[in-house]
């Protein structure tokens, strides 16, 4: 959306053409915060949500004498390393630093519960590098090089990888997952024995966020649906995501093709007959946006980079967390430059 309202080629939505496709109020307000640049300058209208959760292994926690998914971060090791068996190539989490798009959310995630966030509010200065992002990237780091709660062999693994870890029934949590993976583990050895649940929102080591600390249960994700200024048939167009986006609508969509509804009350209707959902809800009721700039696909392809650096030096046993710091300063100078 920030790339579209940059191009000045989509509606800004009046308060009539609001009441046209529905009322804000039948959406997730949290989706709302990325349909513009400002509340009232938005272009879009939320159709899907994506909200990120993370999923567990039932049976490996009971085993391992765990009752309820973890609500902290600290918690989150304690029960990996609970779980954790490298005798027979079983670990407790994961991780998928040769991914392009899981660390930079990973490493945001931690940085906003900590207080930090990637870029300042005013969308001006570049803030990658602060002492909550390095700390985000050593934490993760740490779950294979200090707390040796994932396969050792994980240096090399994308998304996909780490899910067939999971559905191979070898990992006891996976992080930062959609719905979507629900068909490939309904077809896995674990079928019957997985539940979602939202990700801690509690940095390590802490009880609770500093003041200043978001939950960022996940990133505000999903598809919008805009229109195009120079439409002769707006009317029409207004009528036609009222339409998609009312509730019996997107409950058939979501029973389709497995995305969440934006729409609150179709939402909550499948969140109350399918608690696989219902975790996903409750995520969203927690998100937090991503800083609204065109700048932050750059910025997500430069953190890969960072990932990929530092996967390597742990996979070859040179990394040092002293490492991190020179990395996102380059990677912090690079978005810098493309913000003014």
């Amino acid at each position: 959306v920030p790339t579209a309202q940059a191009t000045k080629g989509f509606t800004t939505l009046t308060d009539q053409d609001w009441t046209a496709v529905g009322g804000k109020d039948r959406f997730f307000k949290q989706q709302l915060t990325m349909a513009g640049s400002s509340p009232n300058q938005l272009i879009a209208v939320p159709f899907v949500m994506r909200p990120f959760a993370m999923v567990y292994n039932k049976d490996m926690f009971q085993k391992a004498g765990i009752t309820t998914p973890p609500t902290t971060w600290t918690q989150f090791v304690q029960d990996a390393q609970k779980m954790t068996n490298p005798s027979a190539g079983v670990y407790g989490a994961e991780i998928d630093p040769s991914d392009s798009f899981d660390p930079w959310k990973i490493w945001w995630m931690f940085a906003e519960q900590m207080g930090g966030d990637f870029i300042s509010k005013d969308l001006k200065t570049a803030q990658m590098n602060t002492p909550q992002a390095v700390q985000s990237v050593k934490f993760w780091f740490d779950w294979a090089t200090t707390y040796k709660i994932v396969d050792p062999n994980s240096m090399a693994w994308k998304t996909g990888d780490a899910l067939k870890a999971f559905a191979n029934g070898k990992v006891g949590m996976l992080i930062m997952t959609t719905s979507t993976i629900t068909p490939t583990l309904q077809k896995s050895s674990i079928a019957d024995k997985y539940a979602f649940a939202p990700m801690p929102t509690v940095p390590y080591g802490m009880q609770q966020r500093p003041p200043n600390g978001e939950p960022a249960a996940t990133i505000v994700s999903g598809d919008m649906l805009a229109v195009a200024d120079y439409s002769n048939v707006k009317d029409l167009a207004f009528k036609f995501i009222n339409m998609v986006t009312d509730e019996q609508h997107q409950i058939q969509y979501s029973k389709t093709f497995g995305d969440l509804p934006a729409n609150t009350a179709a939402a909550n209707t499948l969140a109350s007959q399918d608690p696989k959902i219902a975790a996903f809800v409750q995520a969203e009721q927690n998100a937090t946006p991503t800083p609204f700039t065109g700048t932050w696909g750059p910025l997500e392809v430069s953190l890969a980079g960072v990932s990929s650096k530092l996967s390597n030096e742990v996979a070859t046993n040179r990394y040092d967390p002293s490492h991190i710091k020179p990395l996102l300063d380059q990677a912090n100078q690079q978005i810098q430059g493309q913000l003014h």
